[in-house]
């Protein structure tokens, strides 16, 4: 998983914007092992020990029951796949258009999938707020 979140940025060319997570797996990972060496044995002795791509490996299927959770999925993986279509698009564009023109345009054609991504971001993360905060009021 840790290696996953280099190599899938790096194949969709989004490197400066997506290595926060490896951050965050790593993070998470070392503070949940820190976590499982102070808890009491008994406790420790019922956790299931099962690694990330043991359903991977015995055919089993990944199934995700929440729709919500499908259809965030999904948005997700069509903003990547615009995203890679976009700059294998714009090294096409880059043959097509007159020098002179290309080098006025570059910097616009490659900050518009990182700007993108960026205000996705930024809505999820505002629509995390405002889950968290109808939870609280609600309670």
């Amino acid at each position: 998983l840790f290696f996953a979140s280099f190599m899938i940025p790096s194949v969709l060319r989004l490197n400066d914007v997506f290595v926060c997570i490896s951050f965050l797996i790593w993070f998470y990972s070392f503070f949940h092992a820190r976590s499982l060496s102070t808890c009491p044995m008994e406790q420790f002795q019922v956790l299931p020990d099962e690694y990330v791509w043991t359903s991977f490996l015995e055919g089993r299927e990944i199934s995700v029951s929440n729709p919500t959770l499908k259809k965030w999925g999904a948005y997700l993986l069509i903003l990547f796949g615009v995203v890679t279509l976009w700059q294998n698009f714009s090294s096409i564009m880059y043959w097509m258009i007159p020098e002179n023109l290309w080098n006025q345009l570059s910097p616009l054609v490659d900050a518009v999938p990182q700007i993108v991504i960026a205000l996705v971001l930024i809505f999820f993360g505002i629509k995390l707020i405002q889950g968290k905060k109808e939870e609280l009021n609600g309670k």
